[in-house]
């Protein structure tokens, strides 16, 4: 996730510092099923999307599934184009008993300047502070859909971790990005400053498109963190130009 546009959706969250512990899942990258060509189910217990800012898709449809227990969620999540389907991807999400929400977004592979809506970002939690949101990553292209990344994050008024997404772009889309996790904490060696923060940076990775589909590669061992810093709550949030 771009950092200007997490620290929006922080800034709005509470100001309860306790912070989850959950790491982040991996992030694969797997094709979704190809389905018959079917049109949009009038399930009452399911959730459409119109999608206007991508050739490739009109709306999406996700459906709820049958779930192992009761911390565990499964969707079906259906792609259409011109009124009909053509992909499947089943999501397992883990976070929590409490049903959550989804939210849908063509707006996340940005570098402020230009975007790249191929990229559908599908986020599933609850929309309260320091719970776990599940999100994925799809590209959607020539009437094929690709799941390109998922991961987890969690935000708590300052305090939380995410998925930096940092993009290249050429002639207007993508043809590169990176990848990293973020987490933000107190900064316990400041006693007395409230707003102390500190930020650590692991799981970086790198990925690009070639023969038609996006192949990612691990930069920094999974779970292990590689940079910290340590900086104030204003200075680390600052809206960037």
């Amino acid at each position: 996730m771009n950092h200007w546009f997490f620290s929006a959706l922080l800034l709005m969250g509470c100001a309860n510092k306790e912070q989850t512990t959950n790491a982040p899942t991996a992030i694969p990258i797997e094709n979704t099923t190809p389905e018959e060509n079917t049109a949009i189910s009038s399930d009452k217990d399911s959730l459409s999307f119109d999608i206007s800012d991508n050739n490739a898709i009109d709306a999406i449809q996700i459906v709820p599934l049958d779930s192992p227990s009761e911390d565990q969620h499964h969707y079906e999540i259906r792609f259409f184009s011109k009124g009909r389907q053509f992909g499947t991807y089943t999501a397992h999400t883990q976070t929590g008993r409490e049903v959550g929400e989804w939210s849908v977004n063509t707006d996340l592979m940005s570098n402020g300047k230009q975007t790249d809506a191929r990229f559908l970002h599908c986020s599933y939690g609850v929309p309260a502070c320091g719970y776990d949101h599940a999100e994925f990553l799809f590209f959607l292209d020539s009437g094929k859909v690709q799941l390109v990344s998922r991961w987890s994050s969690a935000s708590d008024g300052g305090f939380g971790y995410w998925t930096d997404i940092i993009p290249q772009f050429s002639d207007g889309k993508a043809v590169s990005f990176s990848s990293r996790k973020v987490e933000v904490a107190d900064d316990e060696a400041v006693s007395d400053a409230t707003d102390a923060l500190e930020i650590s940076y692991s799981d970086s990775a790198v990925y690009h498109f070639e023969t038609g589909k996006w192949r990612g590669r691990n930069l920094t061992p999974q779970g292990k963190i590689y940079r910290k810093e340590n900086k104030l709550f204003d200075a680390f949030y600052k809206p960037e130009k």
